[in-house]
């Protein structure tokens, strides 16, 4: 049976986001059999790995007072930008990436979950015509390559959120032109092990 403890470990969370993120996390599952959307080995837990993990970001970042739009580069399987727009309706969340097979997914989940706040954009990152104020992204590259990727379209006031492990440092050795710092702390406990996770916080120096 698929594990799920997200309403036990988020208890303060009100219902319809409880309701929402569980139906979420079924069709994140059920899709997962089609296409490639968490890895295999992580689909025991993943309500920890993957969905836990989201809240927990998401909430740092939110708490930080982000500006709205958040664009979610490289998202795939919505993780966080689906999760921040299911807990943050008041912030716009935009969901970016170039597989055609996961936006999909993701313009599913838009539409069954109603989030009016979600936008999703099969487009490749330079390919974004905006000047979003604000990034975030899990699992797209490192810090140094996340950077760069939004170096085209930064300026002064561009804030970009990573979730990341405890050894980020090591991704950070080219950022001559951003300064990085941790937002938050956390840590994810499954049956096998506990982690810790961190929101690292990048902004042009």
């Amino acid at each position: 049976m698929q594990k799920y403890r997200i309403n036990k470990l988020f208890p303060y969370l009100i219902e319809e986001k409880k309701k929402k993120i569980k139906l979420y996390f079924d069709l994140l599952i059920k899709w997962n059999n089609k296409i490639n959307l968490i890895s295999r080995p992580t689909q025991e837990e993943a309500d920890i790995i993957h969905i836990a993990d989201a809240i927990f970001g998401s909430e740092i970042i939110y708490k930080s007072k982000p500006q709205s739009p958040i664009y979610d580069l490289g998202s795939g399987n919505g993780i966080p930008g689906v999760i921040f727009s299911i807990l943050y309706n008041d912030i716009n969340v935009v969901c970016v990436d170039s597989d055609q097979r996961k936006t999909a997914f993701l313009t599913t989940v838009k539409t069954t979950l109603n989030l009016s706040n979600l936008e999703v954009k099969n487009i490749r990152i330079l390919e974004i015509k905006e000047r979003p104020k604000c990034f975030m992204a899990r699992g797209l590259a490192s810090i140094n390559d996340s950077l760069a990727e939004v170096e085209f379209i930064k300026d002064a006031g561009t804030r970009f959120f990573h979730f990341k492990s405890a050894d980020w440092t090591k991704e950070t050795d080219k950022c001559s032109t951003w300064n990085n710092h941790i937002l938050g702390k956390y840590s994810l406990k499954t049956d096998k092990e506990e982690a810790s996770r961190l929101i690292i916080e990048s902004k042009p120096i």
